[in-house]
């Protein structure tokens, strides 16, 4: 399955908006990812050009209207689009403990720098000395969505993990296992050393993630003729993932991928509905895919006691 993941809001401290990162997940299988890209395309072609901004659909230039068109032409039609939302009030995470949080994810940076130089890994030492100085100067927004992406990440690796084995029971095809891949939009953080710096955080995470969650394997297959297994090691009784955060997290301009385009007119459709009850119709299908067992609907408030 094909992850695509933006965010909508301010993230301002204080604020008593809900602010957001969406994830869309699309099924790969059977030519599916085909048939949801040649509907939305079609969606997009019938925008007036005066709601595009350098030739793009952006969400909040839309009216309601079009983004209700949008649901009812490409979410709510076959085949099916799942979704895992992140949802964050700024106002029930002070300044203070976010500067908490970041002293202690400092103080990690410079243990990394530490061991690294103690076993003689000169270069990694370096490398996490850039990211140190980036940390530094991080604000309450930039940490505030780290804290959103990562949730969010981990959130989505186990619902596309889990469906991908159930689809591949329903369609007898690999493709949403093996061509499993994140595409996260790049707008906040535009500079090409900056997405390095990224990616090492999210490379960090995916490693804690995987130590810390267990991965869905499901048992309707023996193991030597398993789906899962024949794309990802076993490590230690888990599951070897290190190819999905080096080569398929990747951050990307919404410009050249229609699934981020996705991805930030749901946003901008749950962001209007639950902050200003605009977009009800669209709004409120969306609610009907999110929460309860699917465990893809979580409201975050950060809190680092156990942690710190």
């Amino acid at each position: 399955m094909i992850t695509a993941i933006d965010e909508t809001g301010g993230f301002d401290p204080g604020s008593e908006e809900f602010n957001y990162f969406v994830a869309v997940h699309i099924d790969q299988n059977k030519d599916k990812y085909k048939i949801k890209e040649s509907q939305f395309n079609i969606w997009e072609g019938s925008i007036p050009n005066k709601y595009k901004q350098n030739g793009e659909i952006k969400g909040n230039n839309l009216p309601d209207e079009h983004l209700i068109s949008f649901s009812n032409e490409v979410l709510e039609v076959k085949p099916s689009v799942l979704y895992s939302v992140v949802r964050v009030k700024p106002s029930e995470t002070s300044e203070d403990l976010m500067e908490k949080r970041k002293k202690y994810e400092i103080k990690s940076i410079e243990d990394v720098i530490k061991k690294a130089r103690e076993n003689n890994h000169e270069s990694w030492a370096r490398g996490y000395e850039k990211i140190l100085a980036w940390y530094k100067n991080r604000n309450y927004q930039i940490m505030l969505k780290i804290l959103c992406l990562e949730e969010l990440l981990g959130m989505s690796l186990n619902r596309v993990l889990g469906w991908a084995q159930l689809s591949y029971e329903l369609d007898d095809d690999i493709s949403n296992i093996r061509d499993l891949q994140f595409k996260v939009d790049k707008d906040f953080i535009r500079a090409d050393n900056v997405k390095l710096l990224w990616g090492e955080l999210l490379r960090q995470y995916w490693k804690r993630f995987t130590k810390k969650e267990p991965i869905p394997v499901l048992v309707s297959w023996k193991k030597e003729d398993h789906p899962i297994y024949k794309v990802f090691d076993e490590v230690d009784g888990g599951l070897n993932i290190k190819k999905v955060f080096r080569e398929r997290t990747q951050f990307v301009d919404s410009m050249n991928n229609w699934e981020v385009r996705m991805a930030d007119l749901v946003a901008t459709i749950i962001h209007r509905y639950q902050n200003r009850n605009q977009c009800e119709e669209a709004g409120k299908k969306l609610l009907e895919h999110l929460g309860g067992k699917q465990k893809n609907y979580k409201h975050l408030i950060p809190n680092f006691d156990e942690e710190i």
